[in-house]
């Protein structure tokens, strides 16, 4: 078994003029984790040297995104139909609307596995 934390150092340039990240703060640091399972099993009574492996991951990244999104290319102005229309902002209290909390991406991922080992064990 492994696991792991995967530390982000920051979004992409993309990211954030269609997006923004973060808060007030200061840009948005994204993270993750992941864990995974091998099991590997000789297969000598095939040919000497001869394995199979089967491996499930799963892995955990989240990143926070706020603030009004744009369009990638803000040349021509965004509208109706356009991939980053603005948020609706509320007459009443100001609020932004949105993505209000963290984005959590989750991958699940299973592999198997045939290996050969050279030179072949006594």
């Amino acid at each position: 078994m492994r696991a792991g934390l995967r530390p982000g150092f920051g979004v992409g340039g993309d990211a954030l003029k269609i997006w923004g990240t973060g808060d007030e703060k200061g840009p948005d640091r994204p993270q993750g984790y992941w864990f995974e399972l091998e099991a590997r099993s000789e297969a000598d009574y095939v040919l000497r040297g001869l394995h199979f492996g089967l491996r499930l991951s799963y892995f955990m990244f989240q990143t926070k995104f706020s603030g009004q999104p744009t369009c990638e290319d803000p040349s021509p102005p965004c509208g109706f139909g356009e991939p980053w229309l603005p948020w609706p902002v509320n007459a009443t209290t100001g609020a932004v609307g949105g993505l209000l909390e963290p984005v959590n991406d989750h991958y699940f991922r299973a592999s198997l596995m045939v290996g050969y080992t050279w030179p072949p064990g006594p």
